[in-house]
């Protein structure tokens, strides 16, 4: 995917050919990860990159001229192998060479990282469990929230009115959310009638306002037959709403989620289209859609909310998917690949080719098998 070179899109990359639009405060307030590092980072990368000196660079020969007619080929530029926004869909070209097709420079990027690096230092700390992929969703549950919140999010345009659509009236019902992010969703659940409910988390970035009957416990997805507040516990409905690939023992994970449903309950579970991290290996190595979908290989990759941080998955196919819910003692009850609206598609084209290429998630309603 190549990025236009007048591209104004809200992403850290858009303005590679023009490094000078990130002094502008209208640009940095439209690229979110700036919201990550703080206004006294922020003032200081601003500060440098003003700096008249920076003007005095000798300019690399592969670099183009600013008078080049448009629609030359230097006004793409592709973005280096594993580099893609993953959460939104867009192409980031990576950074790391000095004035590379136009960028920023190279210590540009290094003063911006290390502003990065400086915020997480003061995030909470990790989980007691110092899991590897607790440790992640520590450092990525934040810019999730601001990445879910845009008004082109693929989790408010398609995800969330999907799901809600099928959990139906939850007025009088119990609901745990198994991996519930700050908890956003499950309170909307609550203040729709849903009632003694509960949202477990690792990183515990709660939302401090919330409405009675519902609690929040920091705990572990993986040992849900051991958080604490959940023992002996009953729930109509079980939500694991793209946090189910945290699960160590998937299997496992979901026969505790199977041992808390009260009786007529179910649970709703979502998760990425494998096929979307078949497409994305494919192109980074070079290889075939057949060959990275039945690949066995963990995957590991930076999401597009902080590409500061990895993650690692283990692949799957949708097979394998539908046999992990056998094997937990569990039928699917529907399943269903939600697009965008006709008036969504218009509206955010972008988003359009995004799930075009890499298809969406997948939603299932899971019962007991009797």
């Amino acid at each position: 995917m190549l990025i236009p070179g007048d591209c104004a899109d809200g992403f850290y990359h858009a303005y590679w050919r023009r490094p000078a639009a990130y002094l502008d405060e209208r640009v940095r307030r439209g690229i979110s990860i700036w919201a990550r590092v703080g206004p006294e980072a922020e003032r200081r990368v601003v500060q440098s990159c003003s700096s008249p000196d920076r003007g005095n660079r000798t300019r690399p020969e592969s670099v183009p001229a600013t008078d080049e007619p448009a629609g030359s080929k230097h006004d793409y530029q592709t973005p280096a192998k594993g580099s893609r926004c993953l959460a939104d869909g867009h192409a980031a070209a990576r950074i790391d060479r000095p004035g590379c097709g136009g960028n920023p420079s190279a210590d540009d990027y290094g003063l911006f990282r290390g502003a990065v690096n400086d915020s997480q230092q003061a995030m909470s700390s990790p989980a007691a469990d110092g899991a590897e992929a607790g440790q992640a969703w520590l450092a990525l549950a934040p810019d999730y929230e601001r990445a879910r919140a845009r008004e082109d999010s693929l989790d408010r345009l398609v995800e969330w009115p999907a799901q809600r659509d099928l959990l139906g009236d939850v007025t009088g019902l119990s609901v745990l959310d198994a991996g519930c992010g700050n908890g956003g969703k499950l309170t909307e659940l609550v203040r729709d009638g849903a009632t003694a409910s509960v949202g477990v988390d690792i990183s515990g970035n709660f939302l401090t306002a919330r409405p009675p009957d519902l609690e929040f416990i920091r705990g572990d997805l993986s040992d849900l037959d051991s958080v604490p507040g959940l023992a002996g516990r009953k729930f109509d409905r079980i939500l694991f709403l793209q946090s189910f690939g945290y699960a160590k023992d998937p299997v496992r994970t979901l026969q505790a989620a199977r041992a808390m449903l009260a009786d007529d309950g179910f649970i709703l579970l979502s998760r990425t289209q494998p096929i979307r991290y078949a497409v994305e290996r494919a192109e980074q190595n070079g290889t075939s859609l057949g060959e990275e979908y039945f690949s066995a290989a963990p995957y590991t990759y930076r999401t597009g909310w902080n590409d500061q941080v990895a993650l690692t998955k283990r692949t799957y196919t949708i097979s394998g998917l539908i046999n992990v819910f056998s094997a937990a003692g569990l039928w699917i009850e529907t399943a269903i690949e939600p697009q965008l609206s006709e008036d969504a598609r218009r509206r955010y084209p972008h988003k359009q080719a995004w799930l075009n290429k890499y298809l969406g998630i997948l939603i299932f309603k899971l019962r007991p098998r009797p």
